[in-house]
């Protein structure tokens, strides 16, 4: 549905994007007007997928009045991005390199996987970080082969208590190249239940002479990038849906479809599943087999549903709601009691060294247990008037946490009652 100039952009964005072939979307957009190419330009550099539209236009630009900056401004974003790409994969297989020679297998995640192994050009995808999946009682090993190329984090961890934490160690950094070693692929406040042995043994050799790396198989693969999508509440995810339409697209004679619904239930994760590749079919012509969302379509999606993750994934970013905090309004979810207590004292009280970093304290001094004080003080300050009127009932407040919420809720389901 178009409402206002900017669905507009967005919607001939759509259209350039979607996987068919250019020839039986020329005709279409061969009508696009010089204003109209502006339009599609400006919507893919705010959604970070200018060199995804060159690459789905190369080898027929000259056939769709394509203005010529455009064509160059396009041709410029794909090199540019496969010269990056190409420098982070020499980068990644340094990285892999050290990890053999410690006889530590990896599993590549997210783009490094989709980037490297599923999109056919290398400069079609950007990567930003690179996250490595890494068996958890390999960490230690894995940390100190970065520590030892270079790589630093911006605070001092204990793995140990970031394991408790996160899914991940803080990003390492080395000029401009980011790391991430994970554990696992879901934080352990996630009401998902992963399967961390499962992945490891479904996971299958990468392509090349390096035995340490691995992918996730294609149904784990496509569900994990579900998942990020999830745990971004489908803010800003017209790239990310397309990872998962390019993926269902490369994948789709060796898909297990009955595997990827059975263990989306597993996991805790079918609804949005389910509403992931509805998006991913609507949007982008990702191929599903005949009947499958029809199986798979929980009994209360709704338009409401379906607008709401349509307008957060077609967004360039979350709005910010200065009425209603989203860490206020997750309070307001629909899960259990001792989750909600465990969010809010993280919340409150983070490790000492993310306190020390914040308030510019020298890393194991004992100000940093005074400060906690002050962080309270400075939380009450900026949203404790946000909080009372959560908390005394307040009908607009409480509409906005529902509001916000309502994807979150939808997809979860059932499952916080257990």
């Amino acid at each position: 549905m178009i409402t206002n100039d900017c669905d507009s952009q967005v919607s001939l964005l759509l259209d350039c994007l979607r996987l068919e072939a250019l020839e039986r979307k020329a005709q279409a957009l061969a009508a696009y007007t010089p204003a109209d190419w502006e339009s599609v330009m400006s919507a893919a550099e705010l959604r970070g997928v200018q060199p995804l539209l060159a690459w789905r236009l190369s080898h027929g630009a000259e056939k769709l009045s394509l203005p010529q900056n455009c064509q160059e401004e396009l041709q410029r974003s794909l090199l540019n991005c496969a010269g990056r790409n190409i420098q982070r994969f020499h980068g990644l297989d340094a990285i892999l390199a050290r990890m053999a020679e410690i006889h530590t297998p990896v599993i590549l995640l997210k783009g490094a996987h989709l980037a490297k192994f599923v999109y056919p050009h290398p400069g079609a995808r950007p990567m930003g970080d690179l996250d490595l999946l890494i068996p958890q009682d390999r960490l230690d090993r894995a940390h100190q082969v970065l520590t030892s190329m270079g790589y630093t984090a911006k605070r001092n961890f204990s793995i140990q208590w970031e394991m408790k934490m996160h899914h991940h160690l803080p990003p390492y950094h080395l000029d401009n190249e980011i790391v991430e070693l994970h554990w696992t692929i879901a934080s352990p406040s996630s009401t998902l239940t992963i399967d961390l042995e499962g992945l490891w043994r479904r996971a299958r050799p990468a392509p090349g002479r390096n035995p340490s790396v691995w992918l996730l198989s294609p149904e784990d693969l496509l569900l994990h990038l579900c998942l990020h999508l999830l745990q971004d509440e489908f803010f800003g995810g017209v790239r990310r849906i397309y990872d998962i339409a390019q993926a269902l697209d490369f994948y789709q004679a060796e898909l297990d479809w009955e595997t990827l619904a059975a263990r989306a239930r597993q996991w805790g994760s079918a609804k949005g599943l389910f509403l992931i590749l509805y998006l991913a079919a609507k949007l982008f012509n990702a191929p599903l087999p005949s009947g499958y969302l029809e199986q798979l379509q929980p009994p209360d999606f709704s338009p409401q549903v379906e607008c709401l993750a349509r307008q957060r994934a077609l967004s360039v970013a979350r709005p910010s709601k200065l009425d209603l905090h989203p860490n206020l309004a997750r309070l307001w979810r629909r899960q259990s009691l001792s989750r909600k207590a465990a969010a809010l004292f993280h919340s409150l009280f983070p490790d000492p060294k993310i306190i020390a970093s914040k308030y510019n304290l020298q890393p194991g001094s004992r100000k940093v247990y005074w400060y906690y004080s002050v962080r309270i003080k400075d939380l009450l300050a900026r949203y404790g008037h946000q909080l009372w009127r959560l908390l005394s009932g307040d009908p607009r407040l409480h509409q906005l946490a529902a509001e916000e919420n309502l994807l979150s809720d939808w997809c979860v389901g059932s499952k916080w009652l257990r």
